[in-house]
């Protein structure tokens, strides 16, 4: 036994010839978007535009490693009472390039909405 379907209308093979899918208003030519303009897709360097000038992950890492580590040995330097407190220091300059960081590229806020 077949099951019908209820006000759904006429399935999909079923259409009036001619009549576009019901997905909303019909484009206007007359607003489309004009075309691109620089180079073509496969010329351009590689990611989105703003993303060329932001250091990797590894890279990333490697920054935060050597604050830890630069920081700590100059605190050591400058008479920490001991390694415990040179290492804290340390830790509260690698919480500031973290935040440095995720300003600096753009990842720790959205803009306008969009997530990057």
């Amino acid at each position: 036994m077949a099951r019908e379907r209820r006000g759904r209308g006429k399935p999909r093979g079923e259409r009036e010839a001619g009549r576009p899918p019901a997905r909303g208003k019909p484009r206007d030519p007359r607003k489309a978007r004009p075309p691109a303009r620089g180079k073509p897709p496969g010329e351009r360097g590689p990611g989105p535009p703003a993303a060329r000038g932001r250091p990797g992950l590894l890279a990333q890492v490697a920054i935060l490693a050597a604050v830890l580590a630069v920081v700590s040995a100059v605190a050591e330097l400058f008479g920490a009472a001991n390694l415990g407190t040179a290492l804290g220091i340390g830790q509260i300059a690698f919480a500031v390039a973290v935040v440095a960081l995720m300003v600096w590229s753009g990842r720790g806020s959205s803009r306008k909405g969009r997530p990057r």
